[in-house]
């Protein structure tokens, strides 16, 4: 199972050095996502699409991925316009529609695909392994590096093991249903799965304190910074300077 099914390509993106996407990823997420303005989030939406555009990505993946992020905000468009406080616009089977929970709905929409479309532009274009490598570049605790790389590099792997259970149950004419055989098979199946899951990663540590493993892994540097990174470091500061000048311009005047 191919978990990086982006990092294919030959776009500026892709070239670009992983330290400045890991960078540049969290502190636009963090711009964004704290950010009052309804206009600085339109500022960032758009600047997602074009980053999303100068990527070249596959356009179905992207929206199968939008429309996962999407279907969590419907919710927020179903509720806030209605319990939000505000000026009334309209009522819908005796209630009223504000106009902030409209434009409250709206912000917290445009942030989640702002968000989400930076992070498939830039991260999800560098290989996992890269991406793993630029955060101990980046003096991230060994700790949370090491269980992101273990996370990426046995998920296919439990997955499997997954499948093959699965497959199993098929075989001995298992038809799920909404009844409790059903709800029982299911839970001994997950149960199963984090036993053996359990089992593996005992032997698999077992396996790397024969090699030698110490609890550290030596990682070799392969990073340049180029001159397209630098250029491209300069213009993602001064888009996140501009968004943030367009959130707290309000409040600050």
């Amino acid at each position: 199972m191919k978990v990086d099914p982006f990092s294919d390509g030959n776009s500026l993106w892709h070239r670009m050095d992983p330290r400045v996407k890991l960078l540049g990823t969290f502190l636009f997420a963090l711009i964004t996502s704290t950010g009052p303005s309804v206009g600085g989030d339109l500022f960032a939406f758009g600047w997602a699409l074009l980053a999303l555009l100068v990527a070249r990505l596959r356009r179905r993946p992207v929206i199968i991925r939008l429309l996962a992020v999407n279907g969590v905000g419907l919710l927020f468009w179903c509720v806030l316009p209605f319990t939000v406080q505000g000026d009334p616009l309209g009522h819908i089977w005796g209630c009223s529609i504000s106009r902030q929970g409209l434009l409250k709905a709206a912000s917290i929409s445009l942030k989640a695909n702002a968000i989400a479309l930076i992070t498939i532009a830039w991260l999800c274009t560098s290989p996992l392994m890269d991406l793993i490598h630029g955060l101990a570049r980046l003096k991230i605790h060994s700790k949370l590096v090491q269980i992101f790389f273990f996370s990426i590099r046995y998920v296919s792997v439990m997955r499997n093991e997954y499948v093959r259970m699965n497959r199993g149950l098929q075989m001995r004419c298992f038809r799920p249903g909404t009844n409790l055989h059903t709800y029982r098979t299911l839970a001994y199946l997950v149960g199963m799965l984090f036993v053996r899951s359990h089992d593996r990663s005992r032997r698999i540590y077992q396996a790397m304190l024969l090699r030698g493993f110490s609890g550290r892994f030596f990682v070799m540097d392969r990073f340049r910074m180029r001159r397209s990174d630098y250029v491209a470091s300069a213009v993602i500061a001064i888009c996140l300077v501009s968004e943030g000048a367009l959130h707290w311009a309000k409040t600050m005047f």
